[in-house]
């Protein structure tokens, strides 16, 4: 499992070090932001996720979720945990 310091250092390792897809979250669906293609969370896997503590905020917790899609493509979006997500239906997944 990776292990980063910051929020920023583990963006920068996937946008710089791997071939991942920075997908967009759009309600219930992730968005490839070349193509604008979107797929559906329910045909989607999660591979992995990452939980980024912020040190200054208790509440402050990011989770950069490492997914493949229906079309085989491996990417990662980022989102907040509990009340502050951005998923709309996390129990699909």
């Amino acid at each position: 499992m990776l292990r980063f310091s910051s929020l920023l250092q583990a963006v920068e390792y996937f946008r710089t070090e791997t071939d991942y897809v920075p997908f967009n979250l759009k309600g219930d669906a992730i968005e490839h932001p070349d193509t604008l293609e979107t797929f559906s969370m329910v045909n989607s896997e999660i591979i992995d996720s990452i939980k980024m503590e912020a040190s200054s905020d208790a509440d402050g917790v990011s989770l950069i979720h490492i997914v493949k899609v229906d079309d085989g493509t491996i990417g990662y979006f980022i989102d907040a945990s509990g009340i502050y997500s951005s998923l709309e239906h996390p129990e699909k997944w």
